[in-house]
């Protein structure tokens, strides 16, 4: 029932998430970034929809042979088109085991299927650990976070901040921490100035993430391999009079309106040393 249930949701969250916004006045021009904005997320919309209708007869498949009728999971577990050999094969057995003995005999042999033991057992010892390794999360530290405070973006660190008309670009960049700390601090400073212009509310219109590399070369030819040198992100981001949820001056009922106050609650904590604007 609760997957069920789980499924109904997301069906209806795709599609309040997918209406497509308001059409803009007469006197406006369509914005060419809003439309781009929107066809993106309709195509989303319209991809998680058929994977949704992929994954639903795996789902009322498995609740119907928790129910015990398996007789009914039958035809559902073998129309499943999920690309996913082992979740097929786990479906079928748990469907031929819910069976008579008679209706099972009709079936292929069970497949066996490999715990994720067996499978590591197999591997070398280095190649588990490498693994291992590369699934773990950087390393990051509270004392190694960037300050926010203010200067311009340099070769290495800092960020930038360009009025616009309507928002600002914000620019920011660091070589000794990760990505996500990056975006987070653009972010950070683009919700400050929109608070600082009196405004509620932010769309980011445009975004850009950068990996910086540094080459050491000589007459202008490459002498070595790259090294990571830090990262950036520029944001370009459009204030507006409401905040999430509250229209968003046509920005399709709020969808892509950020609570630029909510942004600086949630991110300040995490950077300390800040020269906010207030």
């Amino acid at each position: 029932a609760e997957a069920r249930a789980a499924l109904a949701e997301a069906r209806d969250r795709l599609a309040r998430d997918a209406v497509p916004p308001p059409p803009p006045k007469a006197r406006n021009r369509p914005d060419p970034a809003f439309e781009a904005a929107y066809l993106a997320r309709e195509r989303l919309a319209k991809e998680g929809a058929e994977l949704l209708d992929r994954w639903a007869p795996v789902i009322e498949a498995r609740a119907l042979v928790a129910e015990g009728k398996a007789a009914q999971a039958l035809p559902l577990a073998q129309g499943v088109t999920l690309d996913e050999p082992r979740l097929r094969a786990d479906l079928m057995n748990a469907v031929r085991a819910g069976l008579p003995a008679a209706e099972q005999a009709k079936l292929p042999a069970p497949a066996q299927l490999p715990t994720r033991h067996d499978l590591l057992a197999r591997l070398p010892k280095s190649i588990v650990l490498a693994f291992l390794m590369e699934s773990l999360p950087q390393a990051e530290r509270a004392e190694d976070l960037p300050r926010y405070k203010a200067g311009a973006v340099s070769a290495w660190s800092g960020w930038d901040i360009d009025p616009r008309t309507d928002g600002v670009k914000v620019t920011f960049r660091h070589n000794g921490t990760a990505p996500a700390a990056v975006e987070e601090m653009a972010l950070l400073r683009a919700a400050e100035a929109a608070l600082a212009a009196g405004k509620p509310g932010m769309v980011v219109l445009d975004r850009k993430d950068l990996r910086q590399m540094l080459v050491q070369t000589y007459n202008g030819v490459p002498t070595g391999a790259a090294t990571p040198a830090g990262f950036s992100t520029e944001l370009e981001v459009r204030f507006v009079d409401a905040a999430s949820g509250g229209g968003g001056d046509g920005y399709g009922g709020g969808w892509r309106v950020l609570d630029a106050a909510a942004v600086r609650a949630a991110l300040a904590p995490a950077y300390p040393a800040r020269t906010a604007e207030r």
